[in-house]
C-alpha cells in the first residue's frame, strides 16, 4: 500500500500495528501486565487503543494528529501483529524473576538439573530455544515450550513439557495379542517411535483374517498411551457398482477370500491392471463394508492419450510431461502427481493450498493443474533508521513471480549478514486481494551501528599504546560507514579517516575510500607513511550467489625512512601503486568461521621514487567443523616481490596473519619472499570467546636463503561484533631457535582469530 498524506505529511501505513491482545484481557491489562518490557525494549514506541482493540506506532505525529481518525482502516491494512515480536526481538538478557516447571510429573529434578537456570539467572529467548532443543532430544519429553510472562523487574519463566509416556495401554484389542502389539513400538515413547509402532500396528490389523480395521488412534493419558482399536468382522458377500453383471463375474476372482484389507486392496490392484489393458483408467474406485456385505463402488474412462500442463511457469512443459508415464494409468497418474509437488517442495518452490497439483479428464486429455504461489507484495517492519532499499536490495523476488522459500532463505541470511539488525523474521501470507497470490513481511530489530571506543594495549610490533575511535554505522540510513581513528603509543602514533559503501554502484560494486598518517618506529628504521587508498570491488559472476569477488585498490604515500633504506637517498620517497586482486570465499562466518574455504591472490606494480617493482601474493585458508563446538584450521600463504625492492616494501611478521608461533611479531623477521603454513583447532568455550591451539612454519628471506622456522602455540580469542577478533596467547620455538633467542613469545593482535 502507498504511503498516506495527512495534514501535509507522509505516513507510512505500515508504522502502525495491530497487536493481538490473548483471549481474557483487555488492550488496557495486557500493555499494563508487559509494561516493563515494553518501557525497556520499546520505548520509542507508542501504544494505544482504539474501539477497544491495540495498537502500536513509532510514530508520534500519527497520535498527535489523528486522534481519533485512527480508526481509519486504511490505516491498518499494513498492520502486523507484534505480540510474537515483543520478546523475541529482545536481544539483551531479562532477568528470571521466577521459574516453574509444568507437566513434569516424573522429571522435575532432573529438569532443574539439565536446565541450569534459577531465579536471579539473565536469560534470552534465543538461549532457551536452543536449551529447548537440547531437552528434546534427550528423549525424555513429546513436547518442550517455554512460556515468558512479563514482570515488573524482568519474566516469569514456565517451562511445559509433555513427558514421553511411560506405558501403553491398547482399547478394542484382544488381551492375548496385546504383549505381541507392545513390541511393535519402540522405546522410549518419543514421537518418532509412537508414529513407527502405529505404521506397524496398521500394517498388522490389515493382514488380520477375522476382523476389518474401522479406526485406529491413539492419545497422551498422564503417564501412558492410549491406543484405541476399532474393528469390525470380515465380510463374506461381494457387490460391484459401475459393472455389468458379465464383469462382475469376471472381476470377482480378483479378489481371495478372507475378505481382509489385505486381499481387498490386492483385488482393486487387480482390477486397475485389468481395466489398463482394455484402455481404460479408474478415476474412482473405493469400498465400503456393511455388516457382511463389501461394495465395491467404481467409475470407468478412457486412457488419456495426451497431456496438457496449466498453470506451470517454474519448469519447462516437457519436465513436467516426463513425470507422468505412460501408459497413463491411474497409478503413473497419482505418482506423477506425486513426484511433481515432491519437486517443487524439493526445490523450495511454494504451492497454494489445498490443492497445488492436480489433475483432470476429459475426453482422452489429462489436463495438470498447478497452483504456484505467486509473490503479491513485500512487507517491511523494524527497520526505523535503515532504508528499505538496504534490504530489498538483497531480496530476488519479484512481484508476480513464483516464491522460493529456500532462495528468500539466502536472501534473508544477507540481510542478517549486514551487520545491521540483531534479528531477521519473515512471514508468508495469503494476499487478502488475490487468493492466488501470496505477501512476505520481513520484521528486522535494528543492532546498534556506531560506537566511540576508547583503549589501551600492548603488541610486540608497536608496544605499549592507547587507541580512540569512532565509527558511524548505517549513514544515512544506507549502511555506509564512516570513521575516525586515532593511536598513540611509544612506537607507533598516527590516525585516519575511512569511508565505505557496500553497494555504491549497481551490481553490489563497493567502494572504500581512507587517509591516514601513521609512524611507526621499526626494528631498522623509524617509518612514517602519510596517503590515501581508494578500493573498488564486486561480485564476479551472480551478485547473489557467486563465491568470487574482484577487487582494485589503487594507493599513493608519502614514505618517511631512514636516509640508507630509501631509494631517492633523501629519507623521503614516494609510492604509487595499484593492487588487483580476486577472492573466492565460501566461510560461513568472514570473521571467526566454523567451516568454509577462502582462496585470495593479488598483484600489484609498484612504482617507488622512479624504482619499478612488482610483488605477488596469495593466501589460501580452509575450516572443517568436527561437531558445533571445535574447528579444525589449515592455512597456506605467501609472496614475492620482483626487482630490488626497498626495507618498506618488503614482507615482515608483523603484518596480519603472518605471524610465526614463538617469534615475536615485531617486524624483525623480513625478506622479498616469505611463506607461512599453520594448522590448528579451535574450540568454542562460550559465546564469542574461543581457545585455539595451531604450529606454524615458515620464513621471511631474500633469494633463496632459507632458514625454516617452526612452532606452536596455544591461545585465547575474543569475537567482538562483526569488527574482529582480540586475540592473546603464547608460542614456543621448536625448529629454527638461534643462539640466544628466548623459548618463546607472547601473541596479541586484533583482527582474526590466534
Amino acid at each position: 500500500m502507498s504511503n498516506l498524506n495527512i495534514n501535509g505529511r507522509t505516513v507510512d501505513p505500515s508504522s502502525i500495528r495491530k497487536i493481538a491482545v490473548p483471549e481474557g484481557e483487555t488492550a488496557k491489562s495486557y500493555v499494563q501486565k508487559n509494561d516493563a518490557l515494553i518501557r525497556k525494549n520499546f520505548k520509542d514506541e507508542l501504544y494505544f487503543e482504539q474501539n477497544g482493540e491495540l495498537f502500536v506506532t513509532e510514530d508520534r505525529f500519527v497520535i498527535e494528529s489523528l486522534g481519533g481518525n485512527l480508526k481509519d482502516a486504511k490505516l491498518r491494512m499494513g498492520a502486523v501483529p507484534a505480540v510474537a515480536l515483543l520478546l523475541d526481538n529482545e536481544a539483551d538478557s531479562h532477568k528470571v524473576t521466577d521459574l516453574e516447571f509444568k507437566g513434569a510429573s516424573t522429571e522435575t529434578e532432573w529438569l532443574k538439573k539439565e536446565l541450569g537456570i534459577k531465579k536471579g539467572d539473565h536469560v534470552n529467548l534465543h538461549d532457551l530455544q536452543k536449551r529447548a532443543d537440547k531437552l528434546f532430544k534427550s528423549n525424555r519429553f513429546l513436547s518442550v515450550n517455554f512460556v515468558p510472562t512479563a514482570t515488573d523487574k524482568g519474566i516469569k519463566l514456565s517451562l511445559e513439557v509433555t513427558e514421553v509416556p511411560k506405558e501403553i495401554r491398547f482399547h478394542g484389542s484382544d488381551r492375548s495379542q496385546e504383549a505381541a502389539l507392545k513390541a511393535v513400538f519402540p522405546q522410549p515413547l518419543t514421537q518418532e517411535n509412537i508414529a513407527k509402532g502405529m505404521q506397524e500396528l496398521q500394517k498388522i490389523q490389515d493382514k488380520d483374517p477375522n476382523s476389518l480395521l474401522r479406526g485406529l488412534d491413539f492419545k497422551i493419558n498422564g503417564n501412558g498411551l492410549d491406543v484405541m482399536i476399532s474393528k469390525v468382522q470380515v465380510p463374506q458377500n461381494l457387490n460391484f457398482v459401475g459393472l455389468n453383471l458379465q464383469e462382475s463375474r469376471e472381476i470377482e476372482g480378483f479378489f481371495n477370500k478372507p475378505l481382509n484389507y489385505e486381499n481387498i486392496h490386492a483385488g482393486m490392484e487387480k482390477m486397475r491392471g485389468h481395466f489398463a489393458k482394455e484402455g481404460m483408467i479408474l478415476p474412482n474406485l473405493e469400498f465400503n463394508v456393511n455388516g457382511q456385505d463389501l461394495t465395491i463402488q467404481m467409475s470407468k474412462a478412457p486412457m488419456p492419450t495426451r497431456t496438457e500442463i496449466k498453470g506451470a511457469s517454474v519448469y519447462p512443459e516437457a519436465q513436467i510431461k516426463a513425470l507422468f508415464k505412460e501408459p497413463l494409468t491411474m497409478e503413473n497418474i497419482q505418482a506423477g502427481l506425486r513426484a511433481l509437488e515432491k519437486k517443487y517442495n524439493d526445490d523450495g518452490y511454494l504451492l497454494m493450498p489445498p490443492e497445488g497439483v492436480s489433475a483432470d479428464l476429459n475426453k482422452g486429455v489429462l489436463s495438470i493443474q498447478v497452483r504456484e504461489a505467486k509473490l503479491g507484495d513485500i512487507q517491511l517492519s523494524g527497520n526505523d533508521k535503515t532504508k528499505s532499499e538496504v534490504i530489498m536490495r538483497e531480496m530476488r523476488h519479484l512481484k508476480d513471480k513464483p516464491v522460493n522459500v529456500k532462495t528468500l532463505e539466502q536472501d534473508l541470511q544477507r540481510v542478517s549478514g549486514t551487520g545491521l539488525f540483531a534479528h531477521v523474521n519473515k512471514t508468508i501470507e495469503p494476499d487478502p486481494q488475490n487468493p492466488e497470490k501470496v505477501n512476505i513481511r520481513v520484521h528486522t530489530a535494528e543492532e546498534k551501528t556506531s560506537s566511540f571506543n576508547v583503549g589501551a594495549g600492548y603488541s610486540m610490533s608497536n608496544g605499549p599504546f592507547g587507541t580512540a575511535s569512532l565509527n558511524l554505522g548505517n549513514v544515512g540510513g544506507m549502511n555506509r560507514k564512516l570513521s575516525i581513528d586515532g593511536t598513540l603509543g611509544t612506537k607507533v602514533w598516527g590516525g585516519g579517516l575511512s569511508y565505505y559503501d557496500p553497494f555504491m554502484f549497481d551490481g553490489r560494486t563497493s567502494m572504500g575510500a581512507s587517509i591516514y598518517h601513521r609512524q611507526w618506529q621499526g626494528p631498522y628504521s623509524d617509518e612514517t607513511r602519510t596517503g590515501a587508498k581508494v578500493t573498488l570491488g564486486k561480485p564476479l559472476g551472480d551478485m547473489y550467489d557467486s563465491p568470487w569477488r574482484g577487487d582494485v585498490t589503487l594507493s599513493a604515500e608519502r614514505i618517511g625512512i631512514d636516509k640508507q633504506y630509501s631509494v631517492s637517498g633523501t629519507g623521503t620517497d614516494y609510492r604509487l601503486g595499484i593492487r588487483p586482486s580476486v577472492t573466492y570465499s565460501t566461510l560461513d562466518d568472514p570473521v571467526m568461521p566454523h567451516s568454509g574455504t577462502r582462496f585470495q591472490a593479488g598483484a600489484e606494480p609498484v612504482w617507488a621514487s622512479g624504482r619499478m617493482i612488482g610483488k605477488f601474493d596469495a593466501a589460501l585458508s580452509h575450516n572443517i567443523p568436527m561437531g558445533e563446538r571445535f574447528t579444525l584450521t589449515g592455512s597456506v600463504q605467501g609472496g614475492t616481490i620482483l626487482g630490488d625492492a626497498p626495507l618498506y616494501e618488503k614482507y615482515n611478521n608483523a603484518g596480519l596473519g603472518r605471524t610465526l608461533m614463538g617469534w615475536e611479531s615485531d617486524g624483525k623477521l623480513v625478506g622479498s619472499n616469505y611463506a607461512v603454513a599453520s594448522a590448528g583447532v579451535n574450540a568454542q568455550i562460550w559465546g564469542p570467546v574461543s581457545a585455539t591451539a595451531k604450529v606454524t612454519a615458515g620464513d621471511y628471506f631474500d633469494g633463496t636463503a632459507v632458514n625454516p622456522k617452526v612452532g606452536a602455540g596455544v591461545g585465547v580469542n575474543v569475537k567482538v561484533g562483526n569488527f574482529g577478533v582480540l586475540n592473546a596467547g603464547y608460542g614456543f620455538k621448536l625448529v629454527g631457535k638461534e643462539k640466544g633467542d628466548s623459548p618463546g613469545a607472547f601473541h596479541l593482535g586484533f583482527g582474526i582469530p590466534f
